[in-house]
């Protein structure tokens, strides 16, 4: 192959790579284009249909979704936004008497039941009552405002942090440790299901923060997630069924029409107990998600050399038509993206590494479309 050959495709290289770095620096100042997370990236469904329920990483603590579903709302007549003190009680005692070891409770149970009354009712005195008394963890969520918080004295009992972080479009994708003042509630569980002190370091050197502590978002199949040892049931079935739930950790929230606990996720709109459950599970099976800007940059230098390199091999070797020229360059972009989607897929599963191909690709397109255009007839027909 001959020198100056090679030397362009070196060039080209250089120079997405460089147009890549650029990017980066420019986009994290001025938000120029978000490129989010996608269902491509980590949700083929293909992929989790071959890997669902895989038995070699089975977690030893199970993990259930209680959802208080409409069904529930229906049954036990839970209308309002505060639900009964006497249903979270029943929930309480149920849950004394299983062989669960955690329950987390992501309802707001902190005020009186009647939003209006700066009074407790008998409901809430037997509510404290329990909280006090419960021989088993329990972990609240953390609230502006929370009379009743103030009357609870059991070491057991735990008030965390819900707060997630989102992308611009308000889209959760991130998980957090917690605020200076409070842990996280994925996190302390993430800790109990890992029985030591784990901690999840901070990102190193040459990592994207921004892609370190992701939520790997994997969809229920019927009662089970595609995380292993993930599972679902309703309000109803936790009460009335007669399962002991042993060493599990409970996940209890609202799924229901109008519990207005819903938000934005690159799998869709959800409810905030699904995003938990996905943040521990993100932890415990990925833990902290490594993308290397090195890598990265590197990936878009073999692009547009490897591009250059085909594309002139293609022209020496045959004869390619300028109308097929265009063809040639999408196919061969479309060609990169399926790799890095097999890849990344592969690197993240068993490595917690994501190449964080989307923008290579991005800067790559932008790239040829600009070569094209200074290329183009038209172009060069207006300068004469």
């Amino acid at each position: 192959m001959r020198l100056p050959f090679v030397n362009k495709a070196v060039l080209q290289g250089l120079f997405v790579s460089f147009f890549y770095v650029i990017f980066l620096i420019f986009n994290d100042y001025f938000h120029i284009i978000n490129l989010k997370i996608t269902d491509t990236d980590f949700y083929l469904d293909t992929i989790k249909q071959i890997n669902k329920f895989d038995k070699t990483r089975l977690i030893t603590t199970p993990l259930y979704v209680v959802e208080i579903t409409d069904s529930d709302i229906q049954k036990y007549d839970l209308t309002g936004y505060a639900l009964p003190k006497s249903i979270i009680n029943k929930i309480l005692y149920k849950y004394e008497k299983s062989d669960a070891s955690l329950l987390f409770l992501d309802l707001d149970i902190s005020k009186p039941s009647c939003i209006e009354s700066q009074l407790f009712s008998k409901g809430e005195f037997e509510l404290l009552d329990i909280l006090n008394k419960s021989k088993k963890r329990i972990i609240l969520p953390s609230l502006d405002v929370s009379p009743l918080y103030k009357d609870i004295n059991n070491s057991l009992i735990s008030i965390l942090s819900v707060e997630y972080l989102a992308l611009d479009d308000l889209s959760v994708n991130r998980y957090s440790l917690g605020t200076d003042a409070k842990e996280s509630v994925a996190f302390s569980i993430y800790q109990g299901l890992t029985q030591n002190d784990t901690n999840l370091s901070e990102s190193k050197n040459w990592t994207d923060e921004k892609l370190s502590n992701l939520i790997i978002y994997k969809e229920f199949d019927k009662a089970n997630s595609y995380y292993s040892g993930l599972s679902k049931i309703s309000l109803s079935q936790f009460l009335d069924d007669n399962v002991s739930y042993t060493d599990a950790v409970l996940m209890l929230g609202r799924v229901d029409k109008n519990s207005h606990d819903y938000f934005n996720t690159p799998i869709g709109v959800i409810p905030g107990i699904y995003i938990n459950a996905n943040a521990v599970m993100s932890m415990y099976y990925y833990g902290e998600i490594k993308s290397y800007y090195l890598l990265n940059a590197l990936m878009a230098f073999l692009l547009g050399q490897g591009f250059s390199i085909a594309y002139e091999y293609l022209k020496y070797k045959k004869y390619v038509a300028e109308n097929k020229e265009d063809f040639i360059a999408g196919l061969g972009i479309v060609i990169f993206s399926l790799l890095c989607i097999v890849s990344s897929y592969f690197l993240l599963e068993y490595y917690s590494i994501w190449i964080d191909y989307q923008k290579v690709v991005f800067v790559f397109t932008v790239y040829e479309a600009v070569k094209i255009l200074k290329e183009s007839k038209l172009l060069k027909k207006g300068k004469t």
